[in-house]
């Protein structure tokens, strides 16, 4: 089933990282657990590509899809290709905002440890 936010996360899975940032307001928020909020474009660019950095693929499983209030919720499990060639699969949940056709506020939920032990 093709929702709102596919071609958005089928960017993340290519690691299009211009094509993902492009489909966020310039002005976003993206919060990765307890750390502290990046804000805006560029700032997102730069987070998102670390992680880019730090594997060599990735992929999104969506378990479940929830929308009320303005605020669309993502369960997912995904699947993480290591540098060392080992794939490691971990749930996240993702809370989304938009404006329009872009998305003003992400906020990711996981424990990615499991990813570089």
């Amino acid at each position: 089933m093709k929702h709102w936010f596919s071609d958005l996360y089928a960017n993340v899975d290519a690691m299009r990282l211009d094509a993902f940032v492009a489909g966020l307001t310039p002005d976003v928020e993206l919060k990765v657990g307890n750390n502290p909020p990046m804000k805006g474009r560029e700032a997102a660019k730069g987070g998102i590509g670390y992680l880019f950095s730090t594997i060599n693929g990735i992929k999104h499983n969506f378990v479940n899809v929830v929308e009320a209030k303005g605020i669309t919720c993502l369960e997912a499990k995904v699947e993480y290709l290591r540098k060392d060639g080992k794939q490691v699969t971990i749930p996240v949940v993702t809370m989304l905002e938009r404006q329009g056709d872009l998305v003003s506020s992400l906020r990711i939920y996981f424990d990615i440890a499991p990813v570089y032990a």
